[in-house]
């Protein structure tokens, strides 16, 4: 899956249940911008209204001796979906991402 997607000018589709003030402020985007992982930008709420959320679960993993590793996970397939890492997220805070376009990495022979 993408872990990279777009948000910006360009014209679109917005439901119409969204709410007025939510579809002002995606047409007054300045600028095109990419959105990783933890970077913070705009959803979609069940309600239609917009708000600030990063990407991702932040996790500490096993690493180093002086200090704490932490990964991102982004990413889970459907079986995965009632574990612990993703069944309350799943449940309580499903949302819209409007993006523009997003980015699939690909591996290639010259890597």
């Amino acid at each position: 899956m993408c872990t990279a997607y777009e948000i910006g000018k360009r014209a679109g589709y917005f439901p119409a249940w969204l709410r007025e003030s939510s579809v002002e402020h995606l047409l007054g985007l300045d600028e095109t911008r990419i959105v990783r992982p933890t970077i913070p930008a705009p959803v979609i709420l069940p309600d239609g209204s917009l708000a600030e959320m990063l990407w991702g679960f932040r996790r500490p993993v096993p690493g180093g001796k002086t200090k704490q590793l932490w990964r991102t996970i982004v990413n889970s397939r459907d079986e995965k979906l009632k574990g612990r890492t993703w069944n309350r997220a799943y449940a309580e805070r499903l949302c819209l991402i409007p993006a523009a376009s997003f980015f699939e990495w690909v591996d290639t022979p010259g890597g």
